[in-house]
């Protein structure tokens, strides 16, 4: 029975979601009593233009679920949750690659396999760089509901999708039919670059 090597790696994303959130953003330096006092009364504009400031901020504290507050309850809930959805999605599709790719005549050894202009003429690799790109997204989404900040969760994700892109194609590597791909993961890291470009420059969203 094949086991999937990716289940190790969720488990330590797992720890790793447990850790207390962390925001993006330098915290700002506590005011005195004093200060506070000093300080005259806001006035609409300025309210207004505070709090587009703090969305336009990004911080945790504006953009992260109720749950992840301090002092609220139902972070491990939805921790346990998020690193289940983890573990299960990997092994159904482990399970389902299984079944319709890996179960032909198996290589006899480790073989490279550059499958340049073949039978589906390139169209897999779009295949390849979307399911990097989408494998990121999906899990950024998620750890950041159980949590993380937007860097960890990003950084995460990415690091999720590139093993798990990576251990299929070990073991296509087993199967004679197919061999492991260099094109299929420079592909691959392209989808995972372009996520990880998105997530921290926002302007080439439109590419």
């Amino acid at each position: 029975m094949h086991v999937p090597p990716i289940i190790g790696f969720l488990a330590l994303s797992f720890v790793a979601s447990t850790l207390p959130a962390q925001t993006d953003s330098v915290a700002s330096p506590q005011r005195t009593d004093s200060a506070l006092a000093a300080r005259p009364p806001a006035v609409g504009p300025t309210l207004a233009s505070s709090d587009s400031g703090s969305r336009r901020s990004g911080s945790a504290i504006a953009t992260s679920p109720s749950w992840c507050q301090p002092g609220a309850e139902g972070r491990r809930v939805a921790q346990s949750l998020v690193g289940g959805a983890f573990v299960a999605g990997n092994v159904v599709l482990h399970q389902y690659f299984k079944g319709a790719w890996w179960s032909g005549e198996r290589a006899p050894k480790f073989f490279l396999n550059y499958d340049w202009n073949g039978p589906f003429l390139d169209m897999d690799k779009l295949g390849h760089m979307l399911g990097g790109y989408m494998l990121s997204e999906t899990g950024a989404t998620l750890l950041k509901q159980a949590c993380m900040s937007k860097t960890q969760a990003t950084l995460w994700s990415v690091a999720h999708a590139a093993a798990f892109q990576l251990q299929i194609e070990l073991w296509d590597a087993t199967q004679k039919q197919y061999g492991f791909s260099p094109p299929d993961m420079l592909f691959n890291s392209i989808g995972q670059g372009l996520y990880l470009v998105h997530a921290f420059v926002p302007g080439t969203q439109a590419f």
